[in-house]
This record gives C-alpha cells, structure tokens and sequence, in this order.
C-alpha cells in the first residue's frame, strides 16, 4: 500500500490536529476507515493514535491495514476528502 501522495493531502491537514480529537471522530468509524488514516500518518502519530483507541478496534485496523493495497485509488481519494 503506497499512502496518498498528493502536493497537499488530505491527510497532511492532520498534522495540526491534536490526537485525541482524531481518536474521538475515528472512534465511531469503521475499523477500514481507520486503516486509510493511520497508514497515512507518521509512523509515530499512527502508533500514538492506535494506543488511544479500543483495543478492539485497533486490532481490527492493523489486520486491514493489510489489505489495503487492494484498495481502489478511487476509494483512496474519497476517503482522503
């Protein structure tokens, strides 16, 4: 899976939003929708962002996390919106 690589992602306006307000809204999503955000994170802010998450669903994002080389460009580019 290569992360979205645009002039200015999505992903990128990320970076001035603290964590825990990133947790609050991926907290109610979809553990797929959670595997497209933190795959396009830093490394560190992916691993900060998975601690504060449910057990649960961070498990689920990691294994999908896998599977998203699959993942049509197309669906990369809504979900980055």
């Amino acid at each position: 899976y290569e992360p979205i690589e645009d002039d200015l992602s999505s992903f990128d306006l990320l970076a001035d939003v603290e964590t825990s307000a990133i947790v609050a809204v991926l907290s109610r999503e979809l553990p797929q929708t959670v595997a497209v955000v933190v795959a396009n994170l830093p490394a560190e802010r992916a691993a900060a962002l998975l601690q504060q998450l449910s057990p649960a669903l961070a498990t689920e994002a990691l294994e999908r996390i896998a599977w998203l080389d699959q993942l049509s460009p197309e669906v990369q580019a809504d979900l980055a919106r």
